[in-house]
């Protein structure tokens, strides 16, 4: 079983790196850093959070990345402990000839892909609450998800969990909060504590 699997995912990573330019190159370069710890995404949630129209899709989003942190990073990372694809003999490229190209390469687990759960985790929270808003963040998780196997970073089985994962912890997210929202007490609550939050600020 994970010899085909291993054969899969080399041939698409293989095949992927006959796409290679110069252009391409540092695009895959600079927007996989939008991924890193999901921090550009946590950023936007924040941000979403102080408008009232669009705070339910903040903490969505935060809700949503935090879920499929745990789930991705904490348990499944761990878990499974699948080195990545330039640690593996089986690769075509060692990590010494990917960092000659000036990639920066992670050193924990590859299995599943953390920047790709962070993304579509994101980005599916606000699709839910808004289809208009949420496809091109949809269309930006893929490229960030792309980046990952276009730099060799991670085995295209990564990623499609990692996707996966990621839009499963963002439906958990809705559920939750919207079940936390309809109790009455904890919606006024929470309004109390962020406008209070608001305040401070101002």
């Amino acid at each position: 079983m994970l010899e085909w699997l291993y054969s899969v995912d080399y041939a698409v990573l293989d095949a992927i790196q006959g796409i290679h330019t110069d252009f391409l190159d540092a695009a895959m370069r600079t927007v996989t850093h939008l991924g890193d710890g999901g921090v550009f995404w946590l950023a936007m949630g924040v941000i979403l959070c102080f408008p009232q129209k669009t705070r339910k899709w903040g903490f969505g989003l935060i809700l949503a990345v935090i879920f499929g942190a745990i789930g991705c990073n904490v348990i499944l990372k761990n878990a499974v402990q699948r080195i990545r694809p330039y640690d593996n003999p089986l690769g075509t490229f060692t990590a010494e000839q990917l960092m000659a190209q000036g990639i920066d390469l992670p050193h924990d687990w590859s299995f599943p892909s953390g920047h790709t759960t962070a993304s579509f985790a994101a980005a599916t929270a606000i699709f839910l609450r808004s289809k208009k808003v949420g496809t091109p963040l949809l269309i930006l998780a893929a490229v960030i998800a792309f980046s990952r196997l276009y730099l060799y970073i991670h085995y295209p089985s990564d990623v499609l969990v990692g996707m996966l994962w990621g839009i499963t912890a963002a439906i958990l997210a809705y559920l939750v909060l919207n079940k936390l929202t309809n109790s009455q007490k904890f919606g006024a609550r929470l309004q109390t504590f962020w406008n209070a939050r608001l305040q401070k600020k101002s």
